[in-house]
């Protein structure tokens, strides 16, 4: 059944009346309080809020790169104050090189066509764990190698030359002395005769 169009009019006229008595009773207030109208509408706290309704391209639009996420003010305070309280606690920067030969004493003694050298290396392990110690010597032949009177564990590098294979149990620094015993044969000429080591 359709409202009468009389109905209608009543509805309507009631709408107006309301207006009418509600806006003086405003513009009264506003002039009690010693306020203009504009002042009064200042007064009151803006309760904008954005409401994101869903529809078929959502995901499209929010789930890329470069989204954001969108989380109460109270609930970021609580993030960024947990965040803030926490501790710094720098992390300690491992070493540029596992090892370094820090001395190196020689003493090479000419047998026949041959020089052969005896070193004493001290070596310092930065590490814990294995370490690599670069030997080089590739046109040498390595005799002997030995740690506190054991056999030392030299390997062929990748360079063609050598490295010394050590572990290192500690967790700081350690020093270890090398006994080494090396040969090369030596080149003749006429009124010279030369060697060298890598």
């Amino acid at each position: 059944m359709k409202p009468h169009r009389t109905t209608k009019v009543w509805y309507l006229s009631l709408l107006l009346a309301l207006l009418s008595v509600c806006q003086p009773a405003i513009a009264q207030e506003s002039e009690t309080n010693g306020e203009d109208s504009a002042a009064a509408i200042e007064r009151v706290p803006d309760r904008t809020q954005t409401i994101y309704v869903p529809f078929s391209k959502l995901q499209a639009v929010f789930e890329r790169e470069g989204r954001g996420v969108f989380l109460p003010y109270d609930q970021f305070e609580k993030l960024w104050n947990a965040a803030r309280r926490q501790e710094y606690t720098p992390t300690e920067s491992a070493p540029p090189v596992d090892s370094i030969i820090t001395s190196a004493t020689n003493e090479a003694t000419i047998q026949k066509d041959v020089v052969q050298v005896e070193a004493t290396l001290t070596i310092e392990l930065l590490k814990q764990g294995w370490n690599r110690v670069p030997l080089r010597l590739a046109d040498a032949a390595i005799q002997s190698a030995t740690i506190d009177g054991e056999v030392a564990r030299v390997t062929p590098a990748a360079d063609g030359g050598y490295q010394l294979l050590v572990e290192n149990p500690n967790q700081e620094s350690t020093r270890i002395e090398m006994k080494l015993v090396y040969a090369r044969a030596y080149t003749k000429s006429p009124g010279q005769n030369s060697v060298g080591f890598s």
